[in-house]
């Protein structure tokens, strides 16, 4: 893939500096994935949804500690793992090596900054990650996606969404920040920073984002009031 990146006006979005985790600490990336978890049968269900097939050309994009994009190499795919960070890269890329999976290689980059060939990636995933961009870079991120997507190409998207009405906005993020370090591997402090700091939108605006991107949704898929996915095909 061509990821030569022309310079940017100081305008552009710098996606390298991230709100919360510190990626520039090797512990934390270690504490990071043992907080987040991994589910291989929930990665495998995943792969299979996507009709993942051996030789596809797959991106995962924020692939934090890489947990989908090494199951997709072992089931055949060739495998681009992208990151910010590259202590996750580099995290990837021992994962990689330990299991043998030469199929799969680690990038340093972002929805901006990566400048992939125009049709040439089969399936992009990206979960937990898109959120880090204010709306306005989200679109430009989601075209950037588009681009690269070959037509018919897949974009699975997984994220921190809000679907609950506007007016109810303070009921539902007290109920999510009180619920849920008592269900996940975060604390009430890191969800409270999520809220505050970073990006994640509206159901109604992303839903609308990925059509003006060209992309039709097949699949929409609202787990809680915080939370969905999008699957979705490159017209």
């Amino acid at each position: 893939m061509d990821n030569t990146t022309p310079p940017r006006p100081a305008w552009h979005y710098n996606e390298f500096v991230q709100t919360g985790v510190d990626l520039d600490d090797a512990d934390m990336v270690e504490d990071y994935d043992h907080r987040q978890g991994s589910d291989s049968e929930e990665e495998n269900r995943l792969i299979a949804t996507l009709g993942i097939a051996a030789g596809d050309t797959v991106v995962d994009l924020g692939c934090g500690t890489g947990s989908f994009a090494l199951a997709a190499a072992r089931h055949g795919a060739r495998v681009t793992a992208i990151d910010v960070a590259a202590n996750m890269l580099r995290y990837v890329a021992r994962a990689a090596d330990a299991n043998g999976l030469t199929n799969l290689q680690t990038l340093q980059g972002g929805f901006l900054s990566w400048q992939p060939a125009a049709a040439s990636i089969d399936v992009v995933v990206c979960r937990f990650a898109l959120h880090h961009l204010p709306d306005f870079w989200k679109q430009i991120a989601l075209n950037n996606i588009a681009n690269a997507l070959a037509p018919g190409g897949t974009l699975f998207l997984r994220d921190v969404v809000f679907s609950f009405p506007a007016a109810e906005y303070e009921t539902h993020i007290n109920a999510w920040i009180d619920a849920m370090p008592q269900r996940s591997g975060f604390s009430r402090e890191e969800f409270e920073t999520h809220v505050r700091d970073e990006y994640s939108t509206f159901d109604w605006i992303l839903h609308g984002m990925l059509q003006r991107a060209g992309f039709t949704v097949r699949e929409h898929n609202i787990h809680a009031p915080q939370y969905a996915d999008y699957l979705c095909s490159r017209r």
